[in-house]
């Protein structure tokens, strides 16, 4: 994990988001271009389960209380990843209730806006399917649209994934 931080350097943009019990966030790829390969996640307060899903299989992690989940690789580029909405989660067998969730996620913004990594299916770079419209995400074949509100990078990079 030392590699990935001395490579990119200090995270530069930080995402806060307050989920009530009953929120989620739907299935996404975080935009490549915009953003280095590695970010980072932290959860507080409550319990979630995410769901993580690829081509070929879906794995679910219980994100406990302080927990950090570190995106990078396959897992940041090529998995659509989502925490379904709803106010309980199956956990070991246990059925959990959710309660206020906190989650602060850290990127770092590319110098060079053009992504190139091995996933081009996904990547809005190399792909003009998924750059046509940058409220756009494509996952599992089709495309969700967005609501856009405000012109920054974040609003339109981060936000608009969690609406």
């Amino acid at each position: 994990m030392d590699n990935y931080f001395d490579e990119i350097g200090e995270f530069d943009q930080l995402t806060v988001n307050d989920y009530i019990p009953g929120q989620g966030i739907p299935p996404h790829i975080d935009t490549h271009s915009p953003f280095e390969e590695v970010f980072v996640a932290l959860s507080l307060n409550s319990e979630a389960t995410m769901t993580f899903k690829s081509a070929e299989e879906t794995k679910h992690i219980s994100l406990k209380p302080r927990s950090l989940m570190i995106f990078s690789g396959e897992g940041r580029y090529n998995w659509l990843h989502s925490i379904p909405t709803r106010k309980f989660d199956k956990v070991n067998g246990l059925i959990k209730s959710r309660r206020r969730r906190i989650s602060l996620t850290y990127r770092k913004l590319r110098s060079n806006p053009v992504c190139a990594c091995r996933w081009p299916r996904m990547c809005d770079s190399q792909n003009k399917e998924v750059a046509v419209d940058e409220n756009k995400l494509v996952g599992e074949g089709d495309e969700v649209k967005l609501d856009a509100s405000s012109s920054n990078i974040e609003q339109k990079h981060v936000y608009d994934v969690y609406e």
